[in-house]
């Protein structure tokens, strides 16, 4: 039964939300795809990843899960057939933009490297402390809050629309891993 709501407005009606970073995801994944359009896809029928782009030698890896709460996982490894040097996943509610952004930086990185020499930025070690991890949001005008719960770091961005929040409290067997 559907029951009106108290402000009268349709729950489906289509509204304009901006700035569209405000939005979330499209929910079709067109914009991260978008900088790697010419890579290799491979449509996946079975199981939850429903496409994986791949860089043409396979070192890089965009998933796309558009039917699950986490709808990217995005990996880089030395080759094909290494573990992952690092992973980002992205939720329902990270907009496209965020996604297009890495992505644009990864094909952009891609092109410039040579397969042959261990000088891809993509496969750089992560910053052993956040405070590095995070420098090109400080360098863009983000500040620190001093709000934050004990064993954790936030971070506005200088509209406020938009932070992160770093949670060093977890033990980890891998020190250097830092959730954004």
């Amino acid at each position: 039964m559907r029951h009106p709501r108290p402000d009268g407005q349709d729950p489906y009606q289509e509204v304009l939300v901006s700035p569209r970073y405000l939005a979330g995801s499209n929910g079709n994944g067109e914009a991260g795809f978008a900088p790697v359009a010419h890579w290799p896809h491979h449509h996946l029928d079975d199981g939850p990843c429903q496409l994986l782009v791949t860089s043409p030698d396979q070192r890089v890896r965009i998933g796309w899960f558009g039917d699950d709460f986490e709808l990217w996982k995005i990996t880089a490894a030395q080759d094909a057939l290494s573990a992952p040097r690092w992973t980002a996943t992205f939720n329902h509610v990270t907009p496209a933009e965020i996604v297009a952004g890495l992505t644009t930086a990864l094909a952009h990185d891609y092109a410039e490297a040579d397969p042959y020499e261990d000088d891809a930025l993509f496969l750089t070690n992560p910053p052993h402390r956040w405070s590095d991890a995070v420098r090109p949001l400080t360098d863009a005008g983000w500040t620190r809050d001093g709000g934050a719960e004990r064993g954790t770091v936030e971070i506005i961005a200088p509209d406020g629309q938009a932070g992160i929040l770093i949670d060093n409290r977890r033990s980890r067997p891998d020190g250097e891993a830092v959730e954004l």
